[in-house]
């Protein structure tokens, strides 16, 4: 897990304040698209509650982590004895090597530059994900012809319009309870309880 990840077990909604937390982040406005407001939302409320963890628990990711990483290295200890050594530097180095991008070719020039290296990424990838409407020809009917059309119109307007309340609500209470919290580190109980 990331230092930057969000990871909240089950004992967490047991604690009195959570919730009041919870209604007081979401209470917070935010603007822009509905989609573009509830990831706002749980950005907002992702560090508040890191936050709050920290106030409530102490560090209690980072010393799971350090207990969890010192009875690995006692297992490998006790496996390979005086041989820890040797092999625990060597998997260093090679994790080492493989997570450095020492250069990279940048239009036909070799750059060393990390500076300009994580610029040229970022560039990259804004690019990349963001859309030019002026190079785009309004007149996509030719398309017509060479793409089929697998929605129909109806199951397109299905597929664009607004969820209602009860539907996301029923999808909420669909999903398993103690499932894997996902990508955002909110699971299915976290969703469930709000």
């Amino acid at each position: 897990m990331s230092p930057k990840s969000l990871h909240l077990d089950h004992f967490v909604f047991k604690v009195c304040g959570w919730i009041i937390l919870v209604r007081r982040v979401w209470s917070i406005p935010c603007n822009g698209q509905p989609s573009q407001v509830v990831i706002g939302k749980l950005k907002n409320l992702k560090k508040a509650l890191k936050s709050w963890n920290l106030e409530v628990f102490g560090d209690l990711n980072a010393n799971i982590s350090r207990k969890s990483a010192e009875l690995r290295s006692r297992v490998k200890w006790f496996q390979d004895g005086d041989r820890n050594s040797s092999f625990f530097h060597s998997s260093i180095k090679r994790r080492q090597c493989r997570s450095v991008l020492y250069s990279l070719s940048i239009d036909g020039v070799i750059s060393a530059d990390q500076t300009v290296i994580k610029d040229h990424i970022v560039r990259f990838y804004v690019d990349l994900f963001s859309s030019n409407l002026d190079l785009i020809d309004h007149d996509l009917s030719i398309m017509d012809d060479i793409v089929p059309s697998l929605v129909s119109q109806e199951e397109n307007s299905l597929l664009v319009d607004i969820l209602s309340a009860d539907v996301i609500h029923d999808a909420m209470f669909a999903i398993d309870a103690l499932s894997a919290p996902g990508p955002n580190g909110f699971s299915g109980r976290f969703f469930q309880r709000c």
